[in-house]
C-alpha cells in the first residue's frame, strides 16, 4: 500500500512539541515507516526547496506563505514553478482569520495552479 504522509514540517518546533526533526532524520521515520512522500510545510521556503533537491520524489512542498505580507502571492508564483505541490496558512502564526477576505487572493492562485491549500487551525 502506498503511504504518503500530507503534512510534515522540518526545523525546530519549540513550545509543548519541542520537537526538532532535519532531512535526513525525516527520511529515516519515512524508511522506518514505509512512506513514500511526505509533503513538508517550512516556514522558510528554501529549507523546504533545498529539502526537495536533496530527495525528490521523496519530499514534496507546501510553499509557506502570510497572506499579510506584500509578496505573498510573488511567492507562490516562485516556488509553484519550482515544483512546489501546495500551498500552507498558518493563521494564528500571522494574527489573521482563516475566513477573512485577505485569503481570498491565495485561493485564487491556488484554483489557478490546480493545487490544494493547508490551512492549519487550532481549536
Amino acid at each position: 500500500m502506498k503511504k504518503i504522509d500530507a503534512h510534515a514540517h522540518l526545523g525546530y518546533i519549540g513550545g509543548w512539541a519541542n520537537v526538532k526533526m532535519d532531512v535526513d532524520e525525516l527520511i529515516s521515520l519515512m524508511d522506518t515507516y514505509e512512506i513514500e512522500t511526505t509533503m513538508i510545510c517550512v516556514l522558510n521556503n528554501e529549507v523546504a526547496y533545498k529539502a526537495m533537491q536533496k530527495y525528490p520524489g521523496r519530499i514534496e512542498g507546501c510553499v509557506y506563505v502570510n497572506p499579510l505580507e506584500p509578496d505573498c502571492l510573488d511567492l507562490i508564483d516562485k516556488y509553484v514553478k519550482l515544483g512546489f505541490k501546495a500551498i500552507k496558512l498558518q493563521p494564528l502564526r500571522h494574527a489573521y482569520c482563516a475566513d477573512s477576505e485577505i485569503v481570498d487572493p491565495i485561493l485564487d492562485k491556488a484554483e489557478e495552479y490546480g493545487i490544494p491549500v493547508c490551512i492549519h487551525s487550532c481549536l
